[in-house]
């Protein structure tokens, strides 16, 4: 409609050839009637325009066929009407009134140029290519001088895939320096395109010799090679332009690709570890490789050696970016140096604050470290940022319980509680920190209740038969429950030392001590904690060995259970 638009405005303004060759006419019969002809058609023609520019087409039709039907020879009035049957319509059938205004049009001004252009586009949407390259041939004949009619003509040879009339065609477009590339290169996409491989070689070699500083025409030259089945020759193609750009990002991690496919790791290596040194290369296809790289960790352990050179590169080649400090942090997380981590995560993060992901794996390291004062902090820092984030309010959660902060825990459970979150083991571990923190603030039936639906939602979650399981055995009155609910969990892990110390616990509150004996010395076998640790003594003290009881408690103390004291133990 823009194009209609523009149109339309020019022929208000300079109204019709028709009416001013009838201004011209001095010997008619009737000069009175011709004038006032001319002027009521005039008058029409506005309004014809008017309500074409308004978009309203049937009424700039029926204006305009009004105009036919005083002057048929009214050609500005036919170039409209070609237009809007044309470029204005739904109805197929109107295309052949838009082509037989266009050549109305033409036939009474041969010399219009605009009116050439408007037939080919009637014929082209009528799907009449042979007759739209006719007319486009003869705008090139006859207005050779108007801008990109060539280009247009070699437009629609493609389209109608007469690829050797296209080249013909450009072939013909006066050569200036400024647009001999240009035609080149259109040259090469056709001859392409047309399956002439040997020509398109041909055309794509001129460009890269006379355009040296252009890499992409090697580019070309290369994936046409690699279309054609030629890939050792477009090898050597990528490690010539290597000679003169080392550090081309496309020829690198192309070359990397290629040798990869080939099973070739050394020579893969080699290309890719070049590409992630060039600082000019983005940072964000190389954290993809990396990325790619971490996912099959799991399947082949090999892959986390490369995965450190390649980050240790990256931080060099993008020193303190988020994403490099992210990766190391990545890195330490995976070594097992949770603490080391979290501080290579919080510098990241005062690169990139809003990074939710980062967020998440510094609040789990942070747990990892079992320091729950810096885990609160970082919970609390990270819902600054993301304030509706479930996962930082169960953290929050978790922490409160750790520092005894038991309302606070409470409190922040229950936001997440309150969301309904479609996440079960979110929700899971949401009511199991509930449980924890109700039984923490000796809020008994609360904490059940919390357990219960904790379990409804993870009955295979040892974790929470385990903290359900205390909550009961320090109740005293609960021991048999406590106890079926340890024969469950370690049903599910029976080689788990956390869920045999748990049983041993439970034992020892219901004043069984023999069988708690035997599942702490399990448990410590397997896994020595200080809690295990400071659990067996308790229960050796119980059964009269007092100095294998002393021994094992200074081995808790030892271990980090800085909260015993022995002379209190052996009050007990």
């Amino acid at each position: 409609m823009n194009r209609i638009i523009i149109f339309a405005f020019l022929l208000v303004l300079v109204l019709s050839p028709g009416c001013r060759s009838t201004q011209a006419t001095t010997k008619s019969a009737k000069p009175e009637k011709s004038l006032a002809l001319q002027q009521q058609i005039s008058l029409i023609y506005v309004d014809a325009c008017t309500e074409m520019v308004n978009g309203n087409v049937a009424g700039a039709k029926e204006l305009f066929l009004q105009i036919l039907k005083l002057d048929p020879k009214h050609h500005g009035t036919m170039y409209n009407l070609c237009l809007l049957y044309t470029e204005a319509t739904t109805d197929p059938s109107d295309y052949n009134e838009s082509v037989r205004m266009g050549e109305g049009a033409i036939a009474l001004a041969p010399n219009n140029y605009w009116y050439h252009e408007a037939l080919v586009d009637a014929y082209r949407i009528k799907g009449d290519m042979a007759n739209a390259i006719r007319i486009k041939k003869i705008i090139t004949q006859k207005f050779p001088k108007e801008p990109g009619v060539f280009n247009e003509l070699a437009d629609l040879y493609i389209r109608n895939k007469n690829y050797d009339e296209a080249i013909e065609t450009l072939n013909q477009v006066p050569k200036n320096h400024d647009n001999t590339e240009e035609l080149d290169l259109q040259k090469y996409k056709i001859s392409v395109e047309a399956g002439k491989s040997s020509q398109a070689l041909a055309i794509i070699d001129k460009l890269i010799e006379n355009h040296l500083e252009k890499a992409e025409y090697v580019y070309n030259k290369f994936n046409l090679l690699k279309k054609l089945g030629r890939e050792l020759e477009g090898i050597e193609v990528l490690k010539n332009l290597l000679k003169r750009y080392p550090m081309d990002s496309f020829a690198l991690l192309t070359l990397a690709d290629i040798y990869k496919s080939q099973n070739n790791i050394e020579e893969s290596d080699k290309y890719l570890f070049l590409a992630f040194s060039n600082p000019e290369i983005g940072i964000d296809g190389k954290a993809n490789v990396i990325h790619t790289l971490i996912d099959y960790i799991d399947i082949d352990k090999s892959s986390i050696g490369k995965v450190r050179t390649l980050v240790a590169i990256l931080a060099k080649a993008h020193p303190n970016t988020a994403i490099s400090n992210h990766f190391q942090a990545d890195l330490l997380s995976f070594d097992g140096k949770a603490d080391s981590a979290r501080l290579m995560y919080r510098k990241a993060l005062l690169v990139e604050a809003k990074d939710d992901d980062m967020w998440e794996k510094m609040l789990v390291n942070s747990f990892k470290t079992k320091d729950l004062s810096r885990l609160q902090q970082d919970a609390l820092d990270a819902l600054e940022y993301f304030p509706n984030n479930d996962k930082f309010s169960y953290y929050l959660g978790m922490a409160n319980v750790g520092v005894g902060e038991y309302e606070q825990a409470i409190f922040a459970f229950e936001k997440v509680k309150r969301r309904n979150v479609n996440n079960s083991e979110l929700m899971a571990n949401t009511y199991q920190g509930l449980g924890i923190a109700y039984s923490r603030s000796n809020q008994w039936q609360e904490a059940e209740t919390a357990f219960e639906k904790a379990l409804s939602l993870a009955p295979a979650n040892a974790d929470i038969y385990n903290n359900y399981a205390y909550c009961l055995a320090v109740q005293k009155d609960k021991s048999t429950k406590a106890k079926d609910l340890m024969i469950n969990s370690l049903k599910i892990q029976p080689n788990n030392a956390a869920s045999q110390d748990m049983y041993a616990f439970v034992l020892y509150q219901a004043g069984e001590y023999e069988q708690a004996l035997i599942w702490a010395e399990k448990s410590v076998m397997l896994q020595s904690t200080p809690e295990s640790l400071e659990h067996y003594g308790d229960i050796l003290y119980k059964l009269g060995k007092k100095e294998e009881a002393l021994s094992q408690w200074n081995n808790a103390i030892k271990a980090g259970n800085a909260k015993i004291i022995i002379q209190e133990k052996m009050k007990i």
